[in-house]
C-alpha cells in the first residue's frame, strides 16, 4: 500500500502496480493509453477509518499496459465510495473508460447535497504527464451543476469552460416550486426572470 501511486487521469484515477524507476516523466495521449491497455478483471480495495469504518470504497479494472518505463500493470477506477468516520456515504465518484462521468455528494445526515455531471471535448486526444507520483490533465470546466436541500432539488446549473452558461433554474427550498430563472451566455447574465407562485 505504501508504494500505490495515485494516477488522475482527466479526473478518473490510474494506480500503477509496478514502477521501474524512480524520476519517471513520460507524455501520452489518452488514446495512446487506451490502445496500449488490456483490461482484465475487477478489483475491489478498501481504506478505513481509525475506527474501524470504512473511509473509501474503491472498484478497478485491473489493467496491463505495454507502456515502457515500468508502468506494466495499472488499476482504472470504475467507481469510488467515500464514508464518514460514523458510516454515513459522504461522496460517491463514477468513471467510464477512464472519464470522470458524475460526482455525487451526500451531507452529515446522508441526504443528497450536490451532483457534478461532466463534459469532455475530444478527451481522447488529451495529453497526460506520467510521472512518479501521478498522471494527470486538468479537470473538465464543462459541467452540470445540481444544488439540493436535505434533498431536495433548490438549483440547476450550467458552466461552460468555467463560466456560467445556458440556463440556470433557482427552486423553493421547502416546496421545490420553480421560483426564478437566471440566463447566462459564457459568464454574463442576459436575463431574469422571477417566477410568481399563488399562495395556497
Amino acid at each position: 500500500m505504501l508504494n500505490r501511486l495515485i494516477i488522475l487521469l482527466m479526473g478518473i484515477a490510474f494506480v500503477p502496480v509496478s514502477i521501474a524507476a524512480q524520476n519517471i516523466s513520460k507524455e501520452i495521449t489518452r488514446k495512446e493509453l487506451i490502445a496500449k491497455s488490456t483490461i482484465k478483471d475487477t478489483v475491489v480495495e478498501y481504506t478505513y477509518h481509525s475506527n474501524g469504518k470504512i473511509k473509501f470504497k474503491g472498484i478497478y479494472s485491473s489493467i496491463n499496459t505495454t507502456l515502457e518505463d515500468g508502468f506494466s500493470s495499472l488499476l482504472g477506477y470504475i467507481k469510488e465510495e467515500e464514508y464518514r468516520s460514523d458510516g454515513i456515504l459522504k461522496g460517491e465518484y463514477f468513471y467510464d473508460q477512464g472519464l470522470l462521468l458524475k460526482v455525487i455528494e451526500y451531507d452529515t445526515k446522508g441526504n443528497l447535497s450536490y451532483q457534478y455531471i461532466y463534459e469532455y471535448d475530444n478527451p481522447d486526444d488529451l495529453i497526460l504527464t506520467m510521472g512518479t507520483k501521478y498522471l494527470k490533465s486538468k479537470n473538465s470546466t464543462t459541467y452540470t451543476w445540481l444544488s439540493y436541500y436535505r434533498g431536495k432539488l433548490i438549483l440547476r446549473a450550467y458552466f461552460l469552460k468555467g463560466k456560467k452558461h445556458g440556463l440556470w433554474e433557482y427552486y423553493n427550498n421547502w416546496s421545490g416550486i420553480l421560483t426564478k430563472k437566471i440566463t447566462w451566455k459564457e459568464g454574463k447574465k442576459v436575463h431574469v426572470e422571477k417566477i410568481e407562485t399563488k399562495a395556497e
